[in-house]
Formats: C-alpha cells, sequence, structure tokens
C-alpha cells in the first residue's frame, strides 16, 4: 500500500490475469515457483472473451 501497510491472504483473487498477477502484483519475496509462470509464458498471449447464449420466448410480433 502506499502508506506502506502490507496486507496478507492464504489466497488471492485477481481479475488481472494469472500471469499479470503473478509477474506484476504480487512482489517477488512473495511468489511461489509452481512453474506455472513458465508454462504460461511458453503458450503465449491469449485474448479474453465473454460468449452470451439469449434465448427469448416471443413470436415476431411480440417482440417488435
Amino acid at each position: 500500500m502506499a502508506d506502506g501497510c502490507v496486507l496478507r491472504a492464504p489466497a488471492v483473487v485477481s481479475d488481472a490475469g494469472a500471469l499479470t498477477t503473478m509477474t506484476r502484483m504480487v512482489p517477488e519475496q512473495a511468489r511461489v515457483d509452481t512453474g506455472l509462470v513458465d508454462a504460461r509464458c511458453a503458450v503465449g498471449a491469449s485474448l479474453t472473451w465473454v460468449a452470451l447464449n439469449l434465448g427469448i420466448r416471443a413470436t415476431d410480433e411480440e417482440s417488435a
């Protein structure tokens, strides 16, 4: 934290992605070498996406 406060937790939930979280957000001294970073780097970057399947029960006339 900006004020020097340190927050510790047994687990981290991050929406930044595994590679970004482990290489840029977790302090180096707190990182655990699980091989995940090396494996992720070998795969390369990927795009984030979301799919939504939506079903509507209506006729053309009802939905107009």
